[in-house]
């Protein structure tokens, strides 16, 4: 195949070709940069909105065309600059990136195209943006140089403004040649090592030059990638303040519990959060949507429905209204679905875009300590000094109570009767009138084979002074260990009535 050598037409318009290629690639940086945006948006707002044609939108048509044209010039000037013995450094750059930005602008199309059926992973998201990134910066060297190239600016042996003359076009340039397609493994090692050899002479004879461009170039990312991890994307700890506008919130503690405020064990695993709020601006109302649970890019809202399982930890958050100049601690709850591993608590700090502050929790799981007691044993139970005195059973007793009206006093007798079937257990116990009736029900058990009776499934028939009489199965009275159980939610306490036969 014969074919004509183009070098004639390269020197008539090298000036030309240089001002093209600068002019693309400043339109470059034009196409590439909403690539950039869209990535560091979805990291900083963990969002994104999807609409149709999104791919052609951000990847449209003209970049490939763009890129290729930048290509194919390139690749021409190398050529001529070889042919002529000039330095072709720039060249191999600038083909090696262009090659490199088309195969990653074919990725990221297809990669907007999936947007709509596939939900990809942070770090997936991440890394696109440092990719990108890492293209769209490099690309304004590539201006830099281009222009110097296109405009002629004379650096050191760039001396770009008598490259023309330099090249010394003649006949040979336009002369025919026959395309020789065999390729010699020699001619490649050969070739390979004579181009190794070459930049390293010409990294030497510029290395100021690269040292400062490079030192530029790392000192660059360094501070965007410090700003980006400790400022914009920053995690915080607990006990750490996050502050948004007038409001400084901060998480004081976390754990995970299965067992509600009357120590019952509950279908499902809930993480509790303890979130101090203080308000030094003017009076505002907070909303639960401002704040979740990030598990593994599933997101948990505030749980407001199961508020009242966890309300003896403290004032559940429920969109309360924060006063000025206030201080308080909230606790927040989260129903969970599934296993909890490296959770997140956001809070809302832009509800423009959506973006969220992250708190790292490092939470607990709640254990429930178990301790046994004998009669005439104190213990606490929300500041309440209790001690069990005695008990009994029976199958029905009496007592005799006082009551005076009008400066008169009376003694009735008060017969205690359980239902059919049932015994009476009187329990003496101090401090009794200050633990209420929903107290016994909630927190009061009975153990025995292993096994408890709550509260709620024992009948309160009465109470007087220091004594409650409560109705028992008959086969309770039966078994050979009794205990009184008073179960919190992270306590039971175990109190021993009896142990061994009854006579």
């Amino acid at each position: 195949m014969i074919l004509r050598k183009p070098y004639a037409f390269l020197i008539k318009y090298f000036k030309i070709i240089h001002i093209v290629m600068f002019f693309l690639f400043a339109y470059l940086v034009f196409l590439i940069r909403p690539i950039y945006i869209f990535f560091l948006e979805s990291i900083s707002g963990n969002n994104y909105m999807y609409f149709e044609n999104i791919a052609n939108r951000y990847v449209p048509p003209i970049v490939f065309i763009v890129v290729l044209v930048i290509m194919v010039l390139a690749i021409a000037i190398f050529f001529l600059m070889r042919k002529k013995e000039k330095p072709v450094l720039f060249y191999k750059l600038t083909i090696v990136y262009t090659f490199v930005l088309l195969v990653t602008l074919i990725y990221f199309y297809f990669f907007f195209k999936s947007l709509n059926n596939t939900n990809y992973a942070p770090l997936r998201i991440v890394v696109n943006r440092d990719i990108i990134m890492i293209l769209y910066y490099l690309n304004f060297i590539f201006v830099g140089f281009s222009f110097i190239r296109a405009f002629g600016f004379d650096i050191k042996k760039f001396s770009f403004d008598k490259d023309r003359k330099e090249l010394q076009m003649d006949a040979a340039d336009r002369e025919e040649y026959e395309v020789n397609i065999n390729v010699e493994k020699e001619d490649i090692l050969n070739y390979v090592n004579k181009q190794k050899r070459e930049f390293k002479y010409y990294f030497m004879e510029n290395s100021r030059f690269f040292i400062i461009v490079g030192s530029i170039l790392i000192l660059s990312l360094t501070l965007y990638f410090g700003y980006s991890h400790f400022v914009i994307n920053k995690v915080y700890r607990e006990k750490n303040n996050v502050t948004i506008g007038n409001i400084t919130y901060t998480v004081n503690k976390s754990f995970v519990t299965n067992i509600d405020k009357y120590g019952k064990k509950m279908d499902n695993n809930f993480l509790i959060v303890y979130l101090n709020i203080k308000n030094n601006g003017n009076k505002t109302t907070l909303n639960d949507q401002q704040f979740r649970l990030n598990i593994n890019n599933n997101y948990y809202y505030p749980a407001t429905s199961s508020c009242d399982y966890f309300n003896d930890l403290g004032i559940c958050y429920n969109d309360p209204e924060i006063a000025s100049n206030s201080n308080k601690e909230y606790i927040i709850a989260y129903k969970l679905e599934s296993k909890i591993s490296k959770p997140y608590f956001e809070i809302l700090k832009n509800k423009k875009n959506y973006q969220y502050s992250k708190v790292a929790l490092s939470y607990k799981t709640s254990q429930k300590e178990i301790i046994n007691y004998e009669i005439n044993n104190t213990f606490n139970i929300n500041d309440i000094s209790i001690e069990v005195k005695n008990y009994s059973i029976l199958n029905k007793t009496s007592y005799v109570y006082e009551e005076c009206n009008n400066n008169s006093c009376n003694k009735y007798t008060k017969v205690v009767i359980p239902k059919l079937g049932d015994r009476v257990l009187k329990l003496t116990i101090s401090n009794l009138d200050k633990l209420s009736d929903d107290f016994v029900k909630n927190y009061f058990g009975l153990k025995y084979r292993n096994n408890i009776l709550y509260g709620s499934d024992i009948e309160i028939l009465s109470r007087y002074n220091n004594d409650i009489y409560l109705g028992i199965p008959s086969m309770v009275h039966d078994e050979d260990r009794l205990s009184l159980v008073i179960n919190t939610r992270d306590r039971e306490y175990d109190v021993l009535l009896k142990e061994g036969k009854n006579e």
